[in-house]
């Protein structure tokens, strides 16, 4: 019945059952898909049919991918399947001149997946556009931080404060940023122990930055034997963290110790 045709979709009359065989094959050989079905993609929505058309042209032109598309009001459905998508800066929704559902609205301004709507196209591409850039780069910094990132320090002379297990002593950041939990070398590439905690005036934090002068806990370091007042050493950067690392925006001062490193 016509209730189950889409709003924008063309109409034909057919009369016998041949028509009818003929209509379908026409239509089939006319109709281009919508969606590319691509693995990771954004979903799109429009009020009608020429709208969604139109929309996935645009998404094209913008090198937008796309995952899925329809007509008609966004609903709960949509975003759930949208928050599963792999690229997290693909987990959107972009509705051309189309309603929001209520079941729809929480997921969609507080959960996974952000909605873009308008009532004028390019301001739907232009917003997401831009919060797409903003993702990127926020997941770019979340994952440097999970990395391990490479950093050069010094054992300050006259600063040791307890010899073994663990070993504290006074450290100067040469270059890069130095976070508890890494692994510590020297460089020649000998493992000495684990960086346990910084302390900056009795105060823990988690890392510091170049030209800091702090205390640093070495589970492993024997102060004496396999490490020394005035010692150089690097930051134990693994082979996997490594090449990630190369892919990353390093400040010149991180390059040059991770080449130390590696080398």
């Amino acid at each position: 019945g016509i209730e189950g045709a889409m709003p924008g979709g063309l109409l034909k009359v057919v009369r016998t059952p041949e028509e009818a065989a003929q209509v379908r094959s026409d239509l089939a050989r006319e109709s281009h898909p919508v969606a590319e079905n691509a693995e990771s993609g954004v979903a799109i929505a429009a009020d009608t049919l020429g709208g969604l058309e139109a929309l996935a042209f645009e998404c094209r032109e913008a090198k937008i991918p796309i995952h899925e598309a329809s007509v008609g009001p966004i609903g709960r459905p949509t975003v759930i399947r949208v928050a599963t998508v792999k690229d997290p800066t693909h987990r959107a929704v972009l509705a051309f001149n189309v309603s929001i559902l209520p079941d729809a609205q929480p997921e969609g301004e507080a959960g996974p997946v952000r909605i873009f709507r308008s009532e004028v196209m390019y301001r739907v591409i232009e917003e997401y556009g831009k919060w797409r850039e903003e993702r990127q780069r926020a997941l770019q910094v979340q994952r440097r931080l999970e990395l391990v990132h490479p950093a050069k320090l010094q054992i300050l002379p006259g600063n040791v404060f307890r010899a073994s297990k663990p070993a504290i002593v006074g450290v100067r950041v040469i270059g890069g940023t130095l976070r508890a939990g890494v692994r510590l070398m020297r460089l020649d590439g000998t493992e000495i122990g684990m960086l346990r905690s910084l302390q900056r005036e009795g105060i823990s934090v988690a890392q510091a930055e170049e030209g800091s002068e702090l205390a640093a806990a070495i589970e492993g370091a024997i102060v004496g034997r396999n490490v020394q007042e005035g010692d150089l050493l690097l930051v134990a950067v693994p082979e996997s963290a490594a090449r990630a690392l190369h892919k990353q925006e390093l400040t010149p001062s991180e390059t040059a110790i991770l080449e130390e490193v590696v080398r």
